[in-house]
């Protein structure tokens, strides 16, 4: 028999509760770790769901992909390309924001690339580089600043675990701003700007920059802007701590107090700060998801009421029935008529001949219900939410093949078939007879004439009955084709079938979108 010591005894007992609570914990950790994991993957799951989705929603789309882009390499030191916009060319001439973010006025030989910075033709791009490389040309500055360098920008006591990298860029196009994470916006005064909404949105900062009063901070003092994820405004003297620095480079040492003063006076640092802050990954994770939701929330409250929509719609085809309709009978029908009726009246067929088509071919080319066409591109597109350009337009085709085949196949081989048919029949018969009986049989001049004037006369009379009988029978097929393809395939089969369809798929793309919406905000909650 086995003795074991009491106190070993308790020693391996205590040991082996010790290993269960230490196994305990890692799987605690290991299930904590996994239920994060997965919950991020669900995000990131009904996030790509949503782009699948909804392929139209480009602006949602395009936070989205950023979003999963950082959230991708959320562990990694990642570049973050930022763009400056000025919201007046007075702001963008008398704002020193890009050279009090880029000054380094403390390292040495930074005078060189400071000074082609301050004295830039065009709007610079800043890229961090050890050795200064600058091309003044293309605005292109990659420069040892500080500011655009993870490892090397000022934390200011702030507990960041990953410091980013950045690109900023000054925006010569406000209406391409898609390649930026987000926008600071520099204005010298406090007013609603005219941005486009996709631009407002990307928005993280407002900047008013101006001589006016400035609150002042130090690398020290706390901020003043929340860490929330929405737009924030700072207020800024640019010019002042620009003053500060060029003393400073100029000067050196003696200048410190003015660079100070300068520096706290302006509140530049909590420009610094706001910058250093918001581009961590987790923030901008946080500000990007916020935007994705208000977004798809907005277009959720657009759609939300598909039926009303639908009512409205069916209106404004009612109303386009009435327009289409009085320009038929009221203008199209009487011009055409007026038009055949006089341009081409039976006795202008021949000195006009082969230019009969053309004629009909550039009065219909202006004339042919061209209101009503327009009308229904623009109708058919606001219920469709699609391009006019691409839209299957019934009386479009019906204009298109009557001037580009049936003119050309129908009204043009007959004005050939009707002088024809006169001649042969009637004017050149007689005619011979009336040469041949003065000729041969002894009949006077006077009533060789009178028979040849007769055939003539039957010739041009015989003309007169069919072109007329032809072109009334041809316009009122055109006039009746139209009046069908209106009511048939413009408005019964295109207008209401495709708001009909449309009220469907409003119906189910709401709810789809809302589905979405829920999965992610329960994503983000857990």
């Amino acid at each position: 028999m086995i003795l074991i010591n009491p106190m070993i005894s308790k020693c391996l007992i205590n040991r082996n509760v010790a290993s269960r609570h230490w196994f305990k914990l890692l799987a605690t950790r290991s299930i904590t770790t996994s239920t994060t994991n997965f919950t991020n993957n669900s995000l990131v799951y009904n996030l790509n769901n949503y782009k699948s989705s909804f392929p139209e929603d480009f602006t949602v789309n395009e936070d989205i992909s950023k979003y999963i882009n950082l959230n991708k390499h959320k562990l990694e030191t990642q570049s973050l390309k930022i763009g400056i916009i000025y919201a007046n060319k007075e702001t963008k001439t008398n704002s020193k924001l890009i050279e009090a973010l880029m000054a380094d006025p403390l390292a040495s030989g930074n005078e060189i690339w400071f000074d082609k910075i301050a004295n830039r033709k065009s709007f610079g791009k800043f890229v961090y580089n050890d050795a200064p490389e600058v091309d003044e040309e293309s605005g292109e500055f990659g420069i040892p600043s500080p500011i655009l360098s993870g490892n090397y920008r000022n934390k200011f006591q702030q507990q960041i675990e990953i410091a980013n990298d950045l690109i900023i860029e000054e925006v010569s196009d406000v209406t391409n701003t898609g390649d930026y994470i987000f926008l600071i916006n520099v204005s010298n005064e406090l007013k609603n700007t005219d941005y486009h909404k996709d631009v407002k949105n990307k928005i993280l900062l407002n900047v008013l920059d101006n001589c006016e009063f400035t609150p002042h901070s130090s690398e020290s003092t706390p901020v003043t802007f929340a860490t929330s994820s929405h737009s924030h405004l700072i207020k800024i003297n640019s010019q002042l701590a620009y003053k500060g620095i060029t003393e400073f480079i100029s000067k050196d040492v003696m200048a410190t107090d003015t660079f100070i003063n300068s520096m706290t006076d302006s509140n530049i640092y909590e420009l610094y700060k706001a910058i250093n802050w918001f581009t961590q990954t987790s923030v901008l994770e946080e500000w990007l998801l916020h935007n994705i939701k208000s977004q798809i929330k907005e277009q959720i409250s657009t759609a939300a009421a598909p039926e009303e929509i639908n009512d409205i719609s069916n209106m404004e085809i009612a109303r386009f029935t009435d327009l289409v309709n009085t320009e038929l009978q009221d203008e199209f029908k009487p011009k055409t008529t007026k038009f055949f009726h006089k341009n081409l009246i039976w006795w202008k067929l021949y000195y006009k001949n082969d230019n009969v088509e053309y004629d009909i071919k550039d009065f219909f080319m202006n004339h042919f219900m061209n209101k009503s066409i327009e009308n229904y591109n623009y109708l058919k597109g606001k219920i469709s939410s699609v391009d006019a350009e691409v839209i299957d337009n019934p009386l479009l085709k019906l204009k298109n093949k009557v001037i580009n085949k049936r003119i050309a196949e129908e009204i043009q081989p007959f004005v050939y078939r009707a002088l024809a048919t006169a001649f042969l029949y009637y004017q050149l018969p007689i005619s011979l007879i009336s040469f041949c009986g003065y000729q041969y049989f002894g009949y006077g001049a006077n009533e060789c004439i009178a028979l040849t004037t007769l055939g003539l006369v039957l010739g041009f009379n015989q003309v007169s009955k069919i072109w007329t009988n032809f072109t009334e029978k041809w316009l009122n097929d055109l006039f009746e084709e139209i009046r069908i393809c209106l009511g048939k395939e413009c408005i019964e089969e295109g207008l209401l079938k495709q708001s009909n369809l449309q009220l469907d798929k409003d119906i189910k793309t709401t709810l789809l979108r809302q589905e979405i919406l829920n999965e992610i905000n329960k994503d983000a909650t857990d």
